[in-house]
């Protein structure tokens, strides 16, 4: 497993090939962050760490929140939010957060010469505009063991609402996300630019549990 401060490299290294590349608007340093009892939180960078658990995928409140706040790593060419964080315990991931979150309106891109993504946003959405806003839900992948019940798989995708907890037969690395991301949502769009690094990814181990074998899950082989 990749240390602290590797992992903060890499996501760095990502977020700011794909500003460097034209594929971002903007993109984030990616910080450890002491938790304390050997415990770090590698995440973007932030005056402080993150407190996303009252924020919902189903709400676009919280989109312009994390917008406004620069909750992010990558913010991407059509608006769209991608937010990647690890929390490390002795050494292995214990916890992470990788989500990926539309923006909800359409936009020119000559709109941004003149005001920033948040404004621009926000203004489509007051016009009500059928044809600018778009109904679509974020992703997120999620991955906490010490959290997992039946109805809690130790990873998971979380889609449309935020109850909804499809399991998932691995933990991911940033590799995998990104290009989970890039092939789904990026860069089948026109005019998006692909995003694309050199970049290795981490063998992870099955985690599915045995009541979750039976029902409809994601799983892949590396």
């Amino acid at each position: 497993m990749p240390t602290p401060s590797n992992l903060a490299g890499r996501l760095t290294r990502y977020s700011m090939d794909a500003l460097a590349a034209g594929s971002a608007l903007a993109a984030k340093v990616h910080n450890v962050i002491p938790l304390g009892s050997q415990n770090a939180l590698v995440s973007w960078q932030s005056d402080a760490p993150p407190d996303l658990s009252n924020t919902s995928i189903e709400d676009i409140r919280s989109y312009m929140f994390f917008l406004q706040n620069e909750h992010y790593s990558i913010v991407c060419n059509d608006g769209s939010i991608i937010q990647m964080s690890f929390k490390v315990k002795r050494g292995d991931i214990v916890h992470h957060r990788l989500c990926f979150l539309p923006c909800p309106v359409a936009f020119d891109q000559a709109e941004l010469l003149q005001d920033s993504l948040y404004d621009v946003v926000e203004r489509n959405l007051g016009r009500v505009d059928y044809d600018l806003i778009r109904y679509r839900g974020a992703i997120r992948f999620d991955y906490d063991p010490l959290a997992a019940t039946d109805s809690h798989p130790s990873s998971h995708v979380t889609i449309n609402f935020n109850e909804t907890r499809v399991p998932v037969g691995r933990s991911l690395d940033a590799r995998t996300f990104i290009k989970f991301v890039d092939r789904n949502f990026i860069s089948n769009r026109e005019n998006m630019k692909s995003i694309d690094f050199g970049m290795t990814g981490d063998d992870t181990p099955d985690v599915l549990a045995s009541v979750d074998r039976p029902l409809p899950h994601l799983f892949w082989h590396i």
